[in-house]
């Protein structure tokens, strides 16, 4: 079955398109949102590892392709990663990184500079340019785009994958159910 990318095209704006434009638009306006910038940047590595199949733990990999490309980045990677999207999606705070007793922190920020640097102190510190993060992103969004515009079978894939956003409650959840059909139509300020 041929799909063409019309045909995926609206669910793919649903996603990644909300996901690259909220980005975009945030840095645009210069609202100081960075740890926001930062969990968006993670949920599209997120993003891009479910939808190409990858397994669910290796979404670090795609946040490692952000990283400067140097061997000790794609050591630390995975702990970078684990550290910065944890903390953030469950305390809306980047994990600190302790090994005996060295400890490293993260500062993330939006203004122009280098896209990291690790300074030396107790802690050490981790800085992210959440900018060149935001950018390297959205250009691996970008590259699926493209590859979903030229190829069938990326793009039979995505239509196969959407179908799994979809949450179905067990039958046994009658009374969730009856409630959403209750509130239908309503609206409270």
């Amino acid at each position: 079955m041929e799909i063409a990318f019309k045909e995926i095209e609206k669910e793919f704006n649903e996603t990644f398109g909300y996901v690259r434009q909220d980005i975009a638009e945030i840095l645009k306006k210069n609202l100081g949102l960075n740890y926001t910038i930062a969990l968006l940047v993670c949920c599209a590595c997120e993003m891009l590892t479910w939808h190409r199949d990858l397994r669910d733990d290796q979404a670090y990999e795609v946040f490692t392709s952000l990283l400067p490309d140097t061997d000790s980045y794609k050591a630390v990677g995975k702990t970078l990663w684990e550290a910065l999207r944890n903390g953030l999606a469950h305390k809306f705070r980047p994990d600190t990184i302790r090994i005996e007793d060295e400890e490293w922190r993260f500062t993330i920020s939006s203004q122009s500079g280098p896209h990291m640097s690790v300074t030396k102190g107790q802690p050490h510190w981790i800085h992210l340019n959440v900018r060149v993060f935001s950018s390297r992103v959205i250009s691996r969004i970008d590259a699926y785009e493209q590859e979903l515009r030229t190829s069938a079978d990326a793009r039979l894939s995505f239509h196969e994958k959407s179908k799994r956003y979809i949450r179905t409650i067990p039958a046994e959840a009658a009374r969730i159910a009856e409630a959403l059909r209750s509130v239908l139509g309503e609206t409270h300020s």
